[in-house]
């Protein structure tokens, strides 16, 4: 369950930044990009390595020490925490979109 703690970091913190980013495109009438998705899901997932294996994300040296290596449990945290965060920040950017378009109809 260790690496797997990262999943709901991530996608918590990649529906906020996708909430926050919208809501300000939003606030200018404009609606939410594409880069939305992608920007939210990779800081969410960096949240997650972060908020899973704290410092060690930034010693590679410290990676391969112990009986797993450690880059292999980020990426078994990763993979899914990306993957998670990308459909929550889409669904998250189609909700303003379409809350944009339906201001547009006449």
């Amino acid at each position: 369950m260790y690496p797997l703690g990262a999943i709901p970091i991530a996608v918590a913190a990649s529906w906020y930044i996708a909430w926050v980013w919208c809501r300000a495109r939003a606030r200018r009438g404009l609606p939410p990009t594409g880069w939305v998705v992608v920007v939210a899901g990779c800081v969410g997932v960096l949240f997650g390595l972060l908020g899973t294996f704290r410092t060690d994300v930034f010693h590679p040296t410290m990676w391969q020490r112990g009986k797993v290596d450690l880059w292999i449990q980020m990426l078994l945290a990763a993979v899914p925490s990306l993957l998670l965060g990308w459909i929550v920040a889409a669904m998250v950017a189609m909700l303003y979109d379409r809350r944009h378009t339906a201001t547009l109809k006449p």
